[in-house]
């Protein structure tokens, strides 16, 4: 099994207008990680345009992680900010995941 990690990160103004803004992945057998990242997706927090966005289905973003088919994934410790208004999951897209593990991360 391949095993990829993504460590002590930050990254800001993770947009994108399809699924899978840092990763797109739809390969099998992989075991992926990423702890101890703080991943902004928007620069503001405007809860009007967030209503507004969600009310009339106008999505303008995909999801951060896009996976199908992959083994495990881990998220440790990391610090999700502002990812609301994706289609398909603001932070993770997930079909056919067989694990998904959450230890200690925080989602503002």
């Amino acid at each position: 099994m391949a095993a990829y990690n993504i460590d002590s990160c930050q990254l800001t103004n993770v947009t994108s207008k399809e699924s899978g803004t840092v990763v797109y992945s739809v390969a099998t057998n992989i075991d992926f990680s990423v702890s101890s990242c703080t991943i902004t997706c928007q620069a503001t927090y405007d809860i009007s345009t967030i209503r507004n966005t969600l009310a009339i289905d106008s999505y303008t973003t995909g999801g951060v992680f896009y996976f199908s088919g992959a083994d495990q994934l881990t998220s440790s410790d990391n610090t999700y900010q502002k990812c609301f208004t994706g289609d398909k999951g603001g932070i993770f897209t997930l079909i056919n995941v067989n694990k998904l593990t959450e230890r200690g991360s925080q989602y503002l």
